[in-house]
Protein backbone atom coordinates (compact mmCIF):
# COMPACT_ATOMS: atom_id res chain seq x y z
CA UNK A 1 0.00 0.00 0.00
CA UNK A 2 1.37 3.46 -1.38
CA UNK A 3 1.38 6.30 0.90
CA UNK A 4 -1.28 7.88 -0.90
CA UNK A 5 -3.68 5.31 -0.21
CA UNK A 6 -2.37 5.35 3.61
CA UNK A 7 -3.36 8.74 3.88
CA UNK A 8 -7.18 8.35 1.79
CA UNK A 9 -7.69 4.66 4.22
CA UNK A 10 -6.39 6.76 7.64
CA UNK A 11 -9.28 9.81 6.46
CA UNK A 12 -11.79 7.72 5.88
CA UNK A 13 -11.68 5.95 8.57
CA UNK A 14 -11.42 9.18 10.56
CA UNK A 15 -13.96 11.26 8.25
CA UNK A 16 -16.02 8.93 6.49
CA UNK A 17 -19.20 8.37 9.21
CA UNK A 18 -18.94 12.28 9.38
CA UNK A 19 -19.21 12.88 5.53
CA UNK A 20 -21.57 10.20 5.21
CA UNK A 21 -23.97 11.73 7.71
CA UNK A 22 -24.00 15.09 5.77
CA UNK A 23 -24.60 13.79 2.34
CA UNK A 24 -27.63 11.70 4.05
CA UNK A 25 -28.71 14.65 5.03
CA UNK A 26 -28.24 16.73 2.20
CA UNK A 27 -29.53 13.96 -0.05
CA UNK A 28 -32.08 12.72 2.18
CA UNK A 29 -31.87 9.12 0.97
CA UNK A 30 -28.82 7.08 2.39
CA UNK A 31 -28.34 4.92 -0.24
CA UNK A 32 -27.71 8.05 -2.39
CA UNK A 33 -25.15 8.64 0.03
CA UNK A 34 -22.93 5.63 0.08
CA UNK A 35 -22.98 6.16 -3.99
CA UNK A 36 -21.95 9.83 -3.26
CA UNK A 37 -19.37 8.63 -0.51
CA UNK A 38 -17.41 6.78 -3.30
CA UNK A 39 -17.30 9.04 -5.79
CA UNK A 40 -15.88 11.62 -3.26
CA UNK A 41 -13.03 9.27 -2.68
CA UNK A 42 -12.81 7.82 -5.89
CA UNK A 43 -12.58 12.31 -6.69
CA UNK A 44 -9.82 11.89 -3.84
CA UNK A 45 -7.71 9.30 -4.84
CA UNK A 46 -7.64 10.66 -8.42
CA UNK A 47 -5.70 14.25 -7.00
CA UNK A 48 -2.13 13.35 -8.19
CA UNK A 49 -0.31 15.71 -4.58
CA UNK A 50 -3.55 14.57 -2.11
CA UNK A 51 -0.47 15.19 0.69
CA UNK A 52 0.07 18.69 -0.44
CA UNK A 53 -3.79 19.78 0.55
CA UNK A 54 -3.28 21.46 3.81
CA UNK A 55 -6.97 21.20 5.16
CA UNK A 56 -8.28 17.58 3.76
CA UNK A 57 -11.33 17.55 5.64
CA UNK A 58 -12.47 20.91 4.54
CA UNK A 59 -11.78 20.06 0.88
CA UNK A 60 -13.30 16.69 1.07
CA UNK A 61 -16.15 18.62 2.29
CA UNK A 62 -16.37 21.17 -0.35
CA UNK A 63 -16.34 18.65 -2.74
CA UNK A 64 -18.98 16.30 -1.26
CA UNK A 65 -21.28 19.90 -0.80
CA UNK A 66 -20.89 20.34 -4.63
CA UNK A 67 -21.37 16.30 -5.47
CA UNK A 68 -24.35 16.44 -3.04
CA UNK A 69 -26.04 19.59 -4.99
CA UNK A 70 -24.81 18.60 -8.54
CA UNK A 71 -27.49 15.09 -7.46
CA UNK A 72 -30.37 17.15 -6.70
CA UNK A 73 -30.04 19.04 -9.34
CA UNK A 74 -29.96 15.97 -11.57
CA UNK A 75 -32.57 14.05 -10.46
CA UNK A 76 -35.11 17.31 -9.48
CA UNK A 77 -38.04 15.84 -8.22
CA UNK A 78 -41.01 18.42 -10.14
CA UNK A 79 -43.73 17.51 -7.13
CA UNK A 80 -44.41 20.68 -5.44
CA UNK A 81 -47.22 21.07 -1.98
CA UNK A 82 -48.64 24.27 -0.48
CA UNK A 83 -46.38 25.85 1.78
CA UNK A 84 -47.61 24.10 4.89
CA UNK A 85 -46.53 24.07 8.50
CA UNK A 86 -46.76 20.70 10.71
CA UNK A 87 -50.21 20.59 12.72
CA UNK A 88 -50.70 18.55 15.58
CA UNK A 89 -53.71 17.36 14.54
CA UNK A 90 -52.33 16.00 11.91
CA UNK A 91 -50.85 12.19 12.12
CA UNK A 92 -46.88 11.78 13.15
CA UNK A 93 -45.90 10.25 9.85
CA UNK A 94 -47.71 12.80 7.71
CA UNK A 95 -45.95 15.57 9.87
CA UNK A 96 -42.81 13.98 8.83
CA UNK A 97 -43.20 14.07 5.24
CA UNK A 98 -44.19 17.44 5.28
CA UNK A 99 -40.91 18.12 6.92
CA UNK A 100 -39.43 16.32 4.54
CA UNK A 101 -40.94 17.94 1.53
CA UNK A 102 -39.90 21.46 2.86
CA UNK A 103 -36.22 20.29 3.87
CA UNK A 104 -36.12 18.93 0.10
CA UNK A 105 -37.60 22.19 -1.25
CA UNK A 106 -34.88 24.23 1.28
CA UNK A 107 -31.74 22.16 -0.29
CA UNK A 108 -33.50 22.93 -3.65
CA UNK A 109 -33.24 26.78 -2.87
CA UNK A 110 -30.20 26.14 -1.78
CA UNK A 111 -29.14 24.64 -4.82
CA UNK A 112 -29.14 28.59 -6.60
CA UNK A 113 -26.70 29.99 -4.13
CA UNK A 114 -23.23 30.39 -5.14
CA UNK A 115 -20.55 28.04 -3.79
CA UNK A 116 -19.31 29.78 -0.93
CA UNK A 117 -22.40 30.97 0.70
CA UNK A 118 -23.43 27.41 -0.27
CA UNK A 119 -21.01 25.67 1.66
CA UNK A 120 -21.52 27.95 4.50
CA UNK A 121 -25.12 27.83 4.82
CA UNK A 122 -24.90 24.35 4.73
CA UNK A 123 -21.86 23.93 7.53
CA UNK A 124 -23.85 26.60 9.53
CA UNK A 125 -27.68 24.75 9.12
CA UNK A 126 -27.69 21.73 8.08
CA UNK A 127 -24.31 20.51 9.80
CA UNK A 128 -24.63 23.05 12.75
CA UNK A 129 -21.41 24.24 13.36
CA UNK A 130 -20.38 27.59 14.64
CA UNK A 131 -19.50 30.09 13.34
CA UNK A 132 -15.65 29.94 14.38
CA UNK A 133 -15.12 26.32 13.29
CA UNK A 134 -16.58 27.25 9.50
CA UNK A 135 -14.30 30.04 9.37
CA UNK A 136 -11.52 28.54 9.99
CA UNK A 137 -12.75 25.46 7.06
CA UNK A 138 -13.01 28.28 4.59
CA UNK A 139 -10.10 30.49 5.49
CA UNK A 140 -12.84 33.78 6.66
CA UNK A 141 -13.39 35.48 9.28
CA UNK A 142 -16.68 34.62 11.91
CA UNK A 143 -18.03 37.93 10.24
CA UNK A 144 -18.01 37.03 6.81
CA UNK A 145 -19.37 33.78 7.60
CA UNK A 146 -22.27 35.24 9.20
CA UNK A 147 -22.58 37.39 6.61
CA UNK A 148 -22.16 34.61 4.09
CA UNK A 149 -25.38 32.51 6.41
CA UNK A 150 -27.35 35.66 6.34
CA UNK A 151 -26.86 36.45 2.94
CA UNK A 152 -27.66 32.84 1.83
CA UNK A 153 -30.97 32.54 4.56
CA UNK A 154 -32.46 35.51 2.95
CA UNK A 155 -31.88 34.69 -0.47
CA UNK A 156 -33.68 30.92 0.62
CA UNK A 157 -36.54 32.73 1.71
CA UNK A 158 -36.75 34.87 -1.32
CA UNK A 159 -36.76 31.77 -3.51
CA UNK A 160 -39.30 29.86 -1.29
CA UNK A 161 -41.54 32.91 -1.34
CA UNK A 162 -41.59 33.44 -5.18
CA UNK A 163 -42.14 29.26 -5.17
CA UNK A 164 -45.17 29.97 -3.40
CA UNK A 165 -46.29 32.99 -4.74
CA UNK A 166 -46.42 31.12 -8.23
CA UNK A 167 -48.21 28.25 -6.66
CA UNK A 168 -50.88 29.80 -5.54
CA UNK A 169 -51.26 32.24 -8.09
CA UNK A 170 -51.47 28.68 -10.57
CA UNK A 171 -53.51 27.38 -7.77
CA UNK A 172 -56.03 30.43 -8.04
CA UNK A 173 -56.24 30.26 -11.86
CA UNK A 174 -57.04 26.34 -12.01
Amino acid sequence: MNTKQRLLLKFLEASGPGLHGMLTRLTLDETVAEELMQNLFIRLFEIKHLEKIENLHAYACRIAINLAFDRRRQHRSFSEIPDSRPDLRIPRVDRRLIQAEEIAKILDAAQQLSGLTRECFVLRYIEQMEYAEIAKRTQKNPQQVRALCSKGTQRIRQILNEQNASFYKEAINE
